[in-house]
């Protein structure tokens, strides 16, 4: 078992009442429920969510998670953000400026690295607490707590805003922050698992998303 799967946890929390993971490849979707009422123990779910994410990540497909509590009588299919109970994170995901069809470069990596610490610079001079970090395999992602904000139309906006402000003021040529991650229903890269896209080659390699810093 990769034990960089179990930071998986810094994310999700391990009480969650349903967990949905999600599998995605070219012309592959699959998605896959954990409620906590199926198993004796959280730590049993737990063991079985890491190793089906590891298992669908070694078949070649890109393994993510739905970020935010979903509600406790959700049963069946993927999850929608009516099926949000409550908000727990603010993603902002930085990622290269072209449209990628393949890995990407290490100074690419670089990049949103630094744009990543201009924004942690940012958010904590407004009073923002010191996010997660992850190397998603092809950028950055921040991911700042948001103590159970009510999930409805407020928040979507507020969200919306925000992520689209901090757009607006770092985007640069290389490396920009994705605009379209306020949704409710969010699902997120599972970090200890591979980043395939396109194809891998000695200065585009997949990467391993991987937790840096919390």
């Amino acid at each position: 078992m990769n034990t960089e799967i179990s930071n998986l946890w810094r994310l999700i929390d391990p009480q969650s009442p349903v967990i949905e993971v999600r599998a995605i490849s070219e012309g592959r979707s699959r998605s896959m429920l954990f409620p906590l009422r199926d198993y004796a123990t959280k730590e049993s779910r737990q063991e079985e969510v890491e190793q089906v994410a590891q298992r669908l990540n070694e078949g070649g497909m890109n393994v993510y998670v739905v970020m935010n509590t979903i509600r406790e009588d959700f049963c069946s299919g993927s999850v929608k953000d009516t099926d949000i109970e409550h908000r727990d994170w603010l993603l902002i995901d930085i990622d290269r400026a072209e449209p990628a069809k393949c890995p990407a470069t290490d100074e690419e990596i670089g990049a949103a690295e630094e744009l990543a610490d201009q924004v942690v610079e940012f958010m904590t001079l407004k009073g923002w607490s010191t996010p997660l970090r992850v190397m998603s395999g092809n950028g950055c992602h921040l991911y700042y707590r948001l103590n159970s904000l009510p999930n409805d139309a407020q928040s979507k906006d507020l969200l919306r805003s925000l992520i689209s402000g901090l757009g607006d003021r770092f985007d640069n040529n290389l490396v920009k922050i994705d605009r379209s991650v306020f949704n409710a229903s969010r699902i997120t890269k599972v970090v200890g698992t591979k980043a395939y896209k396109g194809h891998s080659s000695e200065d585009r390699p997949f990467r391993e998303a991987r937790l840096i810093s919390c």
